[in-house]
């Protein structure tokens, strides 16, 4: 996508939550997703809203059933790690499924290209090359397939994670998964909350140039010292 369009599809993304109507929860639970299911209680309708590692899933659901779910576990499973996340949105939920059409329209047709270096999907766990409408809305219905997606990274040969972020959000389990699949592939941040973000960048460029990778500092910008 270009900057222009992807930008465009972040705001309509983001407002969303306006369309809904009606608070929503979501909660991290120390299990994967087969466990967690398994372990339900019959008749509550949490669903898994991601599958992050061998080992922890994000769920989501009304906030009257992660409140449900919340009791259930301290009650019959208090040694699960658990821990409720900080929203009023039910992402990835089926309180979504009324805003598709909003979503639809809103949207239309969607400037994308066929991407020039392989591209594995958050969305599928799988790779993918192509962007359009029927992509985008499942990439906010279906639940995140993190884990598959760094797993068949790491299967194409894939040794380096750069997160691409504001703070450190994904490495952390993405390091996880690197260690499911004993795999000697390496994380690295961009940025870092707090820090100086010149001198973050410039900490993550030497990390990746010790890793082996080429570092381009393009025309006219500032130039890094040797890691």
């Amino acid at each position: 996508l270009t900057l222009k369009e992807a930008t465009r599809l972040i705001q309509i993304r983001g407002s969303i939550r306006n369309q809904i109507g009606r608070d929503g929860a979501m909660a991290a639970v120390g299990l994967n997703a087969e466990q967690f299911l398994d372990m339900l209680p019959e008749g509550l309708p949490v669903e898994v809203a991601a599958q992050n590692t061998g080992s922890l899933v994000t769920v989501t659901g009304e906030v009257h059933e992660i409140d449900a779910l919340e009791a259930f576990i301290k009650a019959e499973r208090p040694e699960l790690f658990y821990r409720r996340l900080a929203t009023d949105t039910a992402w990835h939920s089926r309180m979504l499924e009324p805003t598709e059409k909003w979503f639809r329209d809103q949207v239309g047709e969607i400037e994308w290209q066929t991407p020039r270096i392989p591209f594995v999907s958050s969305v599928t766990g799988r790779l993918n090359s192509r962007f359009d409408l029927d992509y985008w809305w499942p990439n906010l219905r279906s639940p995140v397939s993190y884990k598959p997606a760094i797993d068949m990274a790491i299967a194409g040969g894939t040794d380096v994670f750069l997160e691409l972020a504001p703070s450190r959000a994904l490495s952390g389990m993405t390091a996880t998964v690197i260690s499911e699949n004993e795999s000697s592939a390496i994380t690295v941040n961009s940025l870092y909350k707090g820090e100086d973000d010149f001198t973050s960048l410039s900490v993550a460029a030497s990390q990746l140039y010790c890793a082996g990778a080429v570092i381009d500092s393009g025309k006219g910008s500032a130039t890094l010292g040797n890691p």
